[in-house]
């Protein structure tokens, strides 16, 4: 675990690329850079900020020349004029922020006709749709180092130990139906020595999910927040344990207080979160001393802009657009990836890596008020449902400012006076007398990458 700067290297052995030298190890290849980044990653998160941003705009002058040589829709967007006077805060703001349907439309046009060869092959990734159409990116080989340096990082800053096992419920690709069937372990540390990591398809049943962890006795969890609570609330209600687990690590949604109270009470470990996206790859990390989030500068400039594309201060809110560093197969500069965030002060950990003290998840996750004003839904509590009536699921979506359906699944529909109780619990937490439609359904559907929201809205 890191502790002032320094980790506890029996934590994390590189895997030797000369089977019979095994400590200390010799690396070659790729997973020798690999070794080299997080080298530099265990300074540069001790850096003060200004030499961070210094640092990320000398990266993004390279960025940028390249983009504008060998990428259509940078070469007509970003001005020759303008970055011949070298970059520094107020031409920075001048770039244009690229949206999501923007990337969508663009499509090749965002494309690099030139990559460099030392930043290998390339690969197309699509995101799981969740929030509506995909989006389609391409990345490079080394653009897949740093996400893989990032998830070293991230599990040295949790304090976790490689050579123990993992038990990983989430969607499963389809290279990875065979060892689900199999119960074939895969290593989950890359570059290194590690315990095996089982997995576990997320789709089906929370009591299915809960036996095979109670057979499985691993030392870490890793999960979706939305179904680490089935899990916590299954086990509640079981009265069961999972002693063997040490840590929790979450990734996809959001984090709420309640689900690590929760959490704690349950299983008596503390969760570590992280957040990512397809497009970009590792966006930031919890901290290992605070439930808050630290942005990895070192791979990416993270801005929370308001709704004139102005920064937020400290404590505001607003929406986190990002520019990839290292991505040179498909630059992505000033993308506005609609999600939003609550910028923080600096930690008192003493990492001068920016902070965001709440990630809130996207537009689409707020309600919409008849004047058109938008908030954040209050989340309601298992706790809180359970004395109305036996919820399997269930699953929010504004169809209208006034209306908002209600789908169920239960054993038997809700009586008159339980859906009143509802009401009236969502009312108060919406602070407004909306009305809802109450619809029963078998299964309520996670999306194609296991993601699950509890409120949806359909209004623009």
């Amino acid at each position: 675990m890191e502790t002032g700067g320094r980790s506890d290297v029996s934590f994390a052995v590189p895997q030797s690329d000369y089977p019979d030298i095994e400590w200390p190890a010799v690396v070659n290849g790729k997973n020798a850079t690999l070794l080299a980044l997080q080298y530099q990653l265990r300074d540069t998160q001790w850096w003060p900020d200004a030499d961070i941003k210094a640092h990320q705009f000398r990266q993004i002058e390279h960025l940028v020349r390249h983009a504008r040589k060998t990428v259509p829709y940078y070469a007509a967007h970003l001005d020759e004029a303008v970055w011949a006077k070298g970059l520094n805060n107020d031409i920075w703001q001048q770039v244009p922020v690229l949206g999501r349907e923007e990337l969508q439309a663009q499509g090749e046009n965002l494309l690099s006709s030139a990559i460099p060869k030392e930043h290998g092959a390339t690969t197309d990734q699509q995101s799981s749709g969740s929030t509506g159409r995909p989006v389609s990116v391409r990345i490079t080989e080394l653009h897949g180092l740093f996400f893989a340096a990032l998830n070293i990082r991230h599990f040295q800053w949790q304090g976790l130990n490689f050579r123990e096992s993992v038990a990983a419920i989430r969607a499963i690709r389809p290279k990875e139906k065979d060892h689900v069937r199999l119960n074939k372990p895969i290593p989950w540390v890359a570059g290194h020595a590690s315990g095996p990591m089982h997995l576990f398809d997320v789709v089906l049943p929370v009591s299915q999910q809960v036996a095979w962890l109670v057979k499985q006795k691993p030392t870490y969890l890793l999960t979706m927040p939305s179904n680490l609570k089935a899990i916590l609330d299954y086990m509640q209600a079981k009265g069961l344990s999972l002693p063997s687990i040490r840590k929790v690590m979450t990734m996809s949604e959001i984090i709420t207080p309640e689900l690590r109270n929760q959490c704690t009470e349950v299983l008596d470990v503390r969760i570590g979160g992280s957040y990512s996206a397809y497009e970009v790859g590792m966006i930031a990390l919890q901290c290992p001393a605070y439930d808050h989030y630290h942005v990895q500068a070192e791979s990416l400039l993270i801005e929370i802009l308001d709704e004139k594309n102005q920064p937020c201060d400290v404590g505001e809110i607003g929406r986190v657009v990002i520019t990839d560093l290292h991505n040179f197969a498909m630059p992505l500069i000033r993308y506005d990836i609609g999600d939003y965030a609550e910028v923080g002060p600096a930690c008192p950990c003493g990492r001068g890596l920016p902070v965001l003290k709440r990630i809130l998840g996207r537009k689409r996750n707020m309600v919409t008020y008849p004047s058109g004003d938008k908030s954040w839904p209050v989340p309601w509590l298992s706790s809180e449902l359970a004395p109305i009536a036996p919820i399997k699921q269930i699953q929010l979506t504004q169809h209208t400012r006034q209306e908002i359906e209600v789908k169920l699944v239960t054993d038997r529909p809700l009586t008159i006076k339980q859906q009143g109780l509802l009401v009236a619990l969502f009312q108060s937490r919406m602070h407004h007398p909306f009305d809802f439609k109450f619809v029963y359904v078998d299964v309520i559907e996670r999306s194609a990458g296991g993601k699950f929201e509890d409120f949806i809205s359909l209004i623009d």
